[in-house]
């Protein structure tokens, strides 16, 4: 039974990322969508890209380096229509 709680923090409440789950699943019992949803994401992304310009309000864009990962730094990005 899927229980949403088990990824939050206890005490904050938050989303807890754990490197553990991957979400399409792996090998022969991998989600059936997999494809659409990878699909849908690209097309997101893509026209967010098209539509908006994005300025850096607070941060930076590079990433920081975690374990053998890079991942982003905290900031704020400003959408403006194009």
């Amino acid at each position: 039974m899927f229980n949403p709680r088990r990824f939050l923090d206890p005490k904050t409440g938050i989303f807890q990322h754990d490197v553990h789950v991957c979400p399409f699943s792996i090998g022969l019992r991998n989600c059936i969508g997999r494809q659409l949803a990878q699909t849908e994401y690209f097309v997101f992304v893509t026209e967010i890209i098209r539509n908006f310009t994005m300025t850096k309000i607070i941060g930076e864009w590079k990433p920081i380096p975690h374990e053998c990962l890079l991942v982003p730094g905290e900031m704020k990005i400003k959408f403006l229509p194009r």
